[in-house]
């Protein structure tokens, strides 16, 4: 019983050292691989990218055109100013032209009252009083 509990232990410990021997092959493999990785890179040049090379004249045509947008935003800015300013003053003229006309009905409508007032009064004092009668200018000579 001793003899198969030695044998038992013996092949547990073989296992074990296989199972060892598999997983260093399989360390030195990776070790192997890493170390190929490196020589690869270090063969590699190691200086930084050469940085992007600008083409002047595109550089100055997009700078020209950054202006003449600029300008032009400028130039709008100004036209919309002036164009709200006129605005702003149409709007107050307007205004006014209302007031003046509301002002202009509530005085025609007063001088409607009066001649009405004097129609009334020439009727009771026996006076014919003609509806439509046109003025003087405009009756024919």
């Amino acid at each position: 019983a001793q003899l198969e509990g030695l044998l038992h232990h013996n092949q547990s410990l073989q296992g074990a050292l296989n199972d060892s021997l598999s997983a260093n092959s399989h360390l030195k493999d990776e070790n192997t691989l890493l170390k190929a990785q490196v020589s690869a890179a270090n063969s590699l040049p190691s200086q930084a990218p050469p940085p992007p090379t600008f083409d002047e004249s595109r550089v100055q045509d997009y700078e020209a055109k950054i202006q003449g947008l600029a300008a032009e935003v400028t130039r709008l800015t100004t036209e919309l100013k002036t164009s709200q300013e006129g605005q702003k003053s149409l709007s107050e003229e307007l205004e006014r032209v209302r007031k003046d006309q509301d002002d202009l009905l509530e005085l025609l409508a007063d001088q409607d009252i009066k001649l009405n007032d004097y129609k009334m009064r020439l009727l009771s004092l026996g006076h014919p009083v003609e509806e439509d009668i046109a003025p003087p200018a405009a009756q024919p000579t």
